[in-house]
């Protein structure tokens, strides 16, 4: 430990510390969550439970090798952190599927399906816009969100930073 000629020196140096831990903290806890998030869709789990599985025959052959929700890697791509302060760590994806696929649903939805060409056997055709409805029911594949495995991060980061930096013995 430094050594200080007066008390208000070592009370500065402490003031500064603190000021320094409460400022890059939460960036260092958000980090360390949005890493996990990312191990999540590796594991195919979320604390330590595993999602369920695709069904052979509805998934597209070219996508069977890949992990579950990793068709074009947008999803896991798309998991962005928003804000990082002691109030709140705010984690999100800006897909419009991710909380269907986060949190499951079973539901109806229409879909308009834009004028589009396709091709075929007898050549190309134009196909007129119109809509559908679609049946959605997704299972709940959580990659995110509150759990015991994220509480053991933040102890365990926090634990970390305050030892590292001398807050703590």
């Amino acid at each position: 430990m430094a050594q200080f000629n007066n008390l208000e020196d070592a009370i500065n140096a402490d003031k500064k510390k603190m000021l320094k831990f409460v400022r890059e903290v939460p960036r260092t806890i958000a980090s360390e969550l949005k890493n996990q998030i990312d191990e999540n869709f590796d594991s195919e789990s979320f604390d330590n439970d595993k999602w369920k599985q695709v069904n052979k025959t509805r998934r597209k052959k070219k996508f069977q090798k890949k992990p579950i929700l990793f068709n074009t890697g947008n999803l896991k791509r798309s998991i962005k952190i928003v804000s990082a302060n002691w109030n709140e760590i705010k984690i999100k994806s800006g897909l419009d599927y991710a909380s269907a696929h986060n949190n499951g649903t079973n539901e109806t939805v229409n879909q308009t399906v834009k004028e589009h060409t396709r091709k075929g056997k007898k050549g190309k055709t134009t196909v007129r816009q119109h809509t559908r409805v679609m049946k959605l029911n997704i299972p709940k594949r959580q990659f995110m969100g509150h759990g015991k495995n994220a509480d053991a991060l933040i102890k365990k980061v926090l634990d970390e930073e305050m030892h590292e930096r001398g807050i703590v013995q």
